[in-house]
C-alpha cells in the first residue's frame, strides 16, 4: 500500500479535515445498512423459531452475502477518498471476495423461490421437500458453485503477465475492472453473469406463471397465492437491483476499454 504512506503528504490538514466529512457523511447511509443487516443476522441466529426454519436459514445467506458486500465496497470508496492505492494481490483478494458475494444473491434467490412454489403448489410434501437438511444443502451447493467461479476467475487473472510490470503497486484505485487486466477474464465475467442472471431470472418468472395458474385453477387458497406471487416480485425486483450493480460493472470495462482503444475527449474527462 504504498499510496497510503503518501496520502498524508498529498493533502493539507484543511483538506484531511473536509476529507474527513466527506466520508463520514457519505458513509452514512452504508453504515446505517450495515448496523441494519447485522441486527438482522444477529436476529435470524439468536431464535430458534428462524434458525431453523429453511426459510430464514435461506434468508439469513442472503443478508449476509449482502453485508459483505457493503461492507466490502465501503471499504474500497474510504480507500479511494484518501487516495490509497493497494497492491494487485491485495486488491485482487478484496475484489474476490466481493466476487463471491454478489454470486450468492441471485442463487439464493432462486432456492428462496422454489421454496415458496413448493410451499403453494406442492402443500402436502413442503415438510418434506424443504427440510433444515435439504436447505443447508442447497447453502453448501450455492457456496461450492460461487468458490468454483471464483477460483476459475483467479486463474484467468494469473494468466496476465504480472512479472513485467515495475512492480505490483497498482496506479489506480481497487476496482473489479482494474483487476481484469486480460480479456479471457473479462469475457468469462461478462458471460457468466449473463448465465447467472438469466437462469434466475428465467426461473422466478417461471414460478411465477406456475403459481398464477395454481390459483386460477384452485378454489381455495387465493390469499395465500398472492402472498407468494408478492413474495417471487419482490425476488425479482432483488434481482433486478443485483442485476443492475452488475451492468454498472460491465459497462464501466466497456467505456475503459474504449478509452484505452480511442483517446477521444469524453472518455479523459469521464476517467479522469
Amino acid at each position: 500500500m504504498e499510496g497510503g504512506s503518501n496520502s498524508s503528504s498529498l493533502f493539507s490538514s484543511s483538506e484531511l479535515a473536509t476529507h474527513f466529512l466527506l466520508s463520514m457523511v457519505t458513509s452514512a447511509p452504508s453504515c446505517m445498512f450495515l448496523v441494519i443487516n447485522g441486527t438482522i443476522l444477529l436476529v435470524l441466529r439468536s431464535k430458534p423459531a428462524f434458525s431453523q426454519c429453511p426459510r430464514y436459514v435461506l434468508l439469513f445467506n442472503l443478508v449476509l452475502a449482502d453485508t459483505v458486500l457493503i461492507a466490502q465496497a465501503q471499504t474500497l470508496y474510504l480507500l479511494a477518498i484518501y487516495n490509497i492505492w493497494l497492491s494487485y494481490p491485495l486488491c485482487g483478494s478484496l475484489s474476490m471476495i466481493s466476487n463471491l458475494a454478489y454470486q450468492i444473491s441471485p442463487y439464493t434467490l432462486l432456492f428462496m423461490s422454489l421454496e415458496r412454489f413448493v410451499d403453494m403448489c406442492l402443500p402436502f410434501k413442503h415438510t418434506t421437500i424443504v427440510t433444515l437438511k435439504n436447505t443447508y444443502f442447497s447453502i453448501l451447493l450455492i457456496w461450492s458453485v460461487c468458490c468454483l467461479s471464483t477460483l476459475i476467475q483467479v486463474m484467468l487473472i494469473l494468466e496476465f503477465p504480472f512479472h513485467e510490470l515495475p512492480d505490483l503497486q497498482m496506479r489506480q484505485f481497487c476496482i473489479l475492472e482494474a483487476i481484469l487486466l486480460s480479456s479471457s477474464s473479462r469475457v468469462y465475467y461478462s458471460i457468466y453473469s449473463c448465465f447467472l442472471f438469466a437462469l434466475s431470472a428465467l426461473v422466478i418468472v417461471s414460478l411465477f406463471v406456475a403459481v398464477m395458474l395454481v390459483a386460477c385453477l384452485a378454489s381455495g387458497g387465493r390469499a395465500k397465492a398472492q402472498r407468494t406471487r408478492n413474495t417471487l416480485l419482490l425476488h425479482l425486483f432483488q434481482l433486478g437491483l443485483s442485476l443492475l450493480s452488475v451492468m454498472h460493472l460491465y459497462v464501466s470495462m466497456e467505456v475503459a476499454r474504449c478509452c484505452d482503444m480511442k483517446n477521444t475527449w469524453w472518455c479523459t474527462s469521464a476517467w479522469s
